[in-house]
């Protein structure tokens, strides 16, 4: 970063946030707003408002996705999200046994700087902000060609009132996610 007064402790919070896992060699800090260069160890040089990449502990984006925070817009047309939920089906029958928890409807309110492919970092800045909890777990999709489910893994927000809402913005425009609870961290999972 710039040879400023805070350069070197925001360095090395930085490097204690991210494990080390970047080079801030390239940083030009002017504002906390304005874009600089960061260097990925695995994908090299990417662009990132330093509030976002210091106070909101977003990393590369290459990575977000290679860690399983998977954009619906990078899955087929054909996966479904807004369905009824089947009565008899065995998939859906060995989805409940797999995980022992019943999935349920999450509306969706997409909060500002709560970015797609970031969900596990957009709930960890809203918990730290406001409070509440982080619920991790899967989304579910349905493949309609496969006639199967999918899991995704996925982060929803608790608030303070008791309220669960998914805070991370997709640009497929849904309204809701089917989730189920689980501490398991396979990026997805098909039934």
């Amino acid at each position: 970063m710039s040879e400023k007064k805070n350069s070197i402790p925001k360095v090395n919070r930085a490097n204690k946030l991210h494990n080390k896992k970047f080079d801030y060699s390239l940083v030009e800090f002017k504002s906390i707003r304005e874009k600089v260069k960061i260097l990925c160890s695995k994908h090299g040089m990417f662009e990132q408002e330093p509030f976002s990449h210091y106070y909101s502990g977003n990393g590369c984006p290459a990575c977000n996705t290679s860690n399983g925070e998977i954009s619906i817009n990078t899955l087929p047309k054909r996966y479904v999200t807004n369905y009824r939920l089947p009565r008899k089906n065995d998939d859906f029958k060995n989805i409940l046994e797999y995980f022992r928890n019943k999935p349920f409807k999450v509306k969706l309110i997409a909060k500002p700087n709560c970015f797609e492919n970031n969900c596990h970092a957009n709930v960890d800045n809203y918990v730290n902000m406001y409070g509440g909890e982080k619920i991790k777990g899967y989304y579910l999709i349905y493949d309609i060609d496969s006639n199967r489910f999918i899991a995704i893994h996925h982060s929803i927000w608790k608030n303070t009132y008791g309220d669960i809402i998914d805070i991370t913005r997709f640009s497929d425009g849904r309204e809701w996610n089917l989730f189920i609870e689980s501490n398991l961290t396979e990026t997805s999972i098909e039934f």
